[in-house]
Order: C-alpha cells, then sequence, then structure tokens
C-alpha cells in the first residue's frame, strides 16, 4: 500500500502529540511538524525527539512575527472604519512609507541568530499573510520572511514550508531574490495565489502541499490538475486549532480523502509519486 506523509502539519499543537506520532509511525506515516515559532521549534524538538518519523521544521510564522504598532489589533474599530485603516496602512505600507516596529528588528536579530547556531534544515512555517487582520505587520513580515530566505538561500540545500495570503507577487518576488528558489526546496502550502504565478512557481520548480480545503475548492482541483505529479504533496493542516487533542484516524482520514481526490484527477499513479518525493525531502 502507497504511505500516505503528512507534509505540513502542526503535531505541537495538539495536547496528545505524542500518542499520534505513536500512531503515525506504527502506519508508516511520515509527520512534518510545522512550528510557529523559535519557542515552539525549541519545544516540538524535545517533545518529538524520539520518533524517527516527525521532522520539526523551524518555524516563524507571519501572525508570529512583531508588528502591528501603527493600528493595534485590539483596536475597537469594526466595519468599514476598520477596513478602511487597514487597507490604507497596506497601502502605506507597499510604498515603505511605514517605519518597523523596533521589537521586530530585535526579534529578527534573534530568529538570525538562532538560524546560524543550529543550522535547521528543515523550515517552516515560515512566509507572508497580507490579509485584513494582519496587514498592520505587513513592513514586519517582509523583513522577518526576506531575513530567513536569505539566510536559507545562502546555505542552500533548505526545505521551506511557506505559508502565502494575500501575498503570492511579494513571497514569490522575495524567494526569486534571495535565490532560493535555486538552491531549496520551496513547498507552497495551501497555495491561493493567481494562476498566473502559480505558473511561474511550476516552472521554477516549486512544490505544493495540497490539503483538504485546497481539494474543496473548484480553484483548487483547478490547480493539482496543472501542477505536475511530482511537485505535489500532501497535507493536513491539522489541527483545526491550538491546544486541543486529535487522533491519528482522524488525521489518517484526511490524507485518505486528499489522497483518492488527487488520484481521481491526475491518476492512481501519482500517489506513489508524491510518497517517493516527500521522503527524499525529508531525507527518510
Amino acid at each position: 500500500m502507497t504511505s500516505l506523509n503528512d507534509m505540513h502539519c502542526h503535531l505541537g499543537f495538539m495536547t496528545n502529540g505524542e500518542q499520534v506520532a505513536v500512531d503515525a509511525c506504527d502506519a508508516g506515516t511520515l509527520l512534518f511538524c510545522n512550528t510557529v515559532s523559535p519557542g515552539e521549534w525549541a519545544d516540538a524538538r524535545k517533545r518529538f525527539a524520539g520518533f524517527q518519523n516527525v521532522i520539526v521544521g523551524f518555524g516563524m510564522h507571519p501572525w508570529w512575527v512583531v508588528g502591528g504598532n501603527l493600528v493595534s489589533r485590539g483596536s475597537k474599530e469594526r466595519g468599514e472604519s476598520q477596513r478602511a485603516a487597514r487597507k490604507q496602512l497596506l497601502e502605506r505600507a507597499r510604498n515603505r512609507d511605514v517605519c518597523e516596529n523596533p521589537q521586530a528588528e530585535l526579534q529578527r536579530a534573534d530568529v538570525l541568530s538562532l538560524l546560524e547556531e543550529h543550522e535547521p534544515r528543515i523550515i517552516g512555517e515560515i512566509g507572508l499573510d497580507f490579509g485584513w487582520s494582519h496587514a498592520d505587520s505587513y513592513v514586519e513580515q517582509l523583513n522577518m520572511f526576506s531575513a530567513i530566505a536569505s539566510w536559507a538561500a545562502g546555505k542552500g540545500g533548505r526545505l521551506l514550508s511557506i505559508h502565502s495570503v494575500r501575498a503570492a507577487a511579494e513571497t514569490f518576488e522575495i524567494l526569486e531574490d534571495a535565490g532560493a528558489m535555486h538552491s531549496c526546496a520551496c513547498v507552497f502550502h495551501w497555495f491561493t495565489g493567481p494562476s498566473d504565478l502559480l505558473k511561474r512557481a511550476v516552472k521554477a520548480g516549486c512544490l505544493f502541499s495540497c490539503g483538504p480545503r485546497m481539494l474543496a475548492t473548484g480553484k483548487g482541483r483547478e490547480y493539482v490538475k496543472a501542477i505536475p505529479g511530482k511537485q505535489i504533496l500532501l497535507e493536513t493542516d491539522a489541527p483545526p486549532e491550538q491546544g486541543v487533542p486529535y487522533s491519528f484516524a482522524e488525521l489518517r482520514s484526511e490524507l485518505e480523502s486528499v489522497a483518492a481526490s488527487i488520484a481521481a484527477i491526475k491518476g492512481e499513479g501519482v500517489l506513489d509519486t508524491i510518497a517517493e518525493t516527500s521522503k527524499a525531502l525529508l531525507n527518510t
């Protein structure tokens, strides 16, 4: 039976993550455990050190990047006024007419120091999120992601799991300018960008981890159809929320559903290719 490996999950968010890891090991399933901050990465490394089937990524998720000092995330503004404020900030930030939060500089220095000290080969989750809830940290996100991408590109041979929401063009540009497209394996997690950027990313050799939410949309299924089988990976992005119990049975069910959907689009043979690609990327 073809192995189904989860190339983007958050095992550290599960209160019973160790049991899920045990059950996954028994089933021959690899788990790419993405983390959202260096602190969570350090905790997850210790927590899952005894599991050869769990590969923990060094994470700096855009939601956890320090920033947003100009428009408070706790603002009492609602509706149109809040959206207008965020839109104005986003436009200013894109023109670099916004000063970076000083705390973000310290955070970025700490992240780069940890990268130099530990030199992780597996990195994720990193990226950019310019949805309305996170537009106020636009500049800080750009600087953090650029710094990590440049570090990874300089070292080479890294695997990057990348979050990109309403930021496909900027994400692609940073990876390309840094040289990460050529020296690293860049995996777009749940890609939702425009089709022209999908084509460019495919041509550049990027990979795409596809999960239940992506396969639930017509756009997502069309994208799977357009991506070569050797550049497709499976993911669950489980669990649905932080600090909850989960089960390998639930995770496995999601993987099987995604695999069935992809096989229906690309043919059954693609699942063997996906399994081989996953193992090669994780060096297992």
